[in-house]
This record gives structure tokens, sequence and C-alpha cells, in this order.
């Protein structure tokens, strides 16, 4: 895990507000969302929920945030300030004085403007899209209109790469979706052991990486 320690403002351009995050209070694990920060004070998030109600945190309490952004994964240790419920259901914490990160791509992005077509499992239709960029893992796919799949989703991909690979119905997972400039970007990881065809799509990517080098 990388540190970061080099000033307040380097610590608050990675914390983007409106993303999701991951509150880990005394061994539990709840859902909560960054909503602002006053710099180099406190950060707000939502108040975890637990079966729909809010828990209850007192003053001074640890607890440790993690969240997901841009292919990283961040963390800090921080403690309790202060809790509002009116207007808004705001939990107020203390700004950390380093976050620890970990990259979680695990092979090189190489860019690419290639038409695929895309399903839900079940589904007849097919949704015309593009992929992006590829690793070695997944993919990151745009989406014009139709088809906006959730986070942990099943989705079928259909390709034809340059190099004359097809493969028909790729089974992927949804690990995140964004929406920008009217369209959908959808990142994808492929369920290799669900496919061979992926083999083919790999060593597409394992010559291209070596042409780029």
């Amino acid at each position: 895990m990388e540190e970061f320690q080099s000033g307040a403002r380097d610590l608050e351009m990675k914390i983007a507000v409106g993303e999701v995050a991951q509150a880990q209070i005394e061994g539990r694990k709840y859902n909560t969302c960054f909503r602002g920060i006053a710099p180099s004070r406190w950060i707000f998030l939502d108040i975890p929920k637990h079966n729909g109600k809010r828990i209850s945190l007192a003053k001074q309490q640890p607890l440790s945030i993690r969240y997901v952004h841009g292919g990283i994964v961040y963390g800090f240790r921080t403690k309790v300030n202060a809790t509002y419920v009116s207007p808004y259901s705001i939990l107020t914490v203390e700004f950390p004085r380093k976050i620890e990160s970990f990259n979680l791509r695990r092979s090189e992005r190489i860019k690419t403007f290639v038409p695929i077509r895309i399903r839900a499992p079940g589904s007849g239709e097919f949704f015309d899209a593009a992929m992006r960029n590829l690793s070695g893992e997944g993919a990151l796919v745009s989406l014009n209109q139709g088809l906006t799949p959730e986070v942990g989703a099943m989705v079928l991909v259909s390709i034809e790469l340059p190099a004359g690979v097809k493969a028909e119905d790729l089974p992927c997972v949804v690990k995140n979706v964004k929406k920008e400039s009217g369209v959908c970007l959808v990142g994808v990881e492929f369920d290799m052991e669900k496919h061979t065809a992926f083999k083919d799509v790999r060593r597409f990517y394992d010559a291209s990486v070596s042409f780029v080098c």
C-alpha cells in the first residue's frame, strides 16, 4: 500500500465527492457516500444504515473508510466528529493525515475503438456498443442507449477484433458504471473460466502490448 502524506491539497484530490465508499466500524462494513470536504478539517458522508435504519455513532468513535477511484483502492483511518439527521443525514469525520492506496489494475490498458454487441443473459436483444480500452482482465465499454447494467450484473459481449478474432457471448461481470456526456461507460471484468475464447482475446491483448512497447 502506498501512503500519501504530501499535504492537505494532495489528499483532497484523492477524495471524490459523490463516490460510493465503505465504512468499517467495529468490525462491520457499511455502504456510504462522500458528500463534501471542509479542507484540512472534515469529510462529510452519508450516515451508514443497517436494515434501512441509521446506525448509532459516538463522537470520537474510530472507523476506516475504503473506496475505489480510477482503478485504485484508497483507504484511511479517522474518527467521528458529529452526526446530523436534519435536514440531511450526514456523518462528519476528521480529515485524515494520510491515505493509503492499492492499484487494482493488474495489467496495462490499451486504447481501442472496436464495435461490439452486448446483451443481458436470457435476453435475445443485442445493443450496439464500443470497446474503448482493453486490459488483460477486462475492458471499458461505451453504450449510447437502451441498456444500463447494474454493478455486479453479468453481461454477454460479442466481439470481432482487428486480428480476425471472433467471439460470441463472452461472459463479463460489470465492475463500474458511469454516465458521461450522454454515454454510459461500463467497466467489465472477463469471466475467463466460462469461455475458451478469452484466450484469443488475451493473445490479441498481449500482442498489442508488445507492439506498443
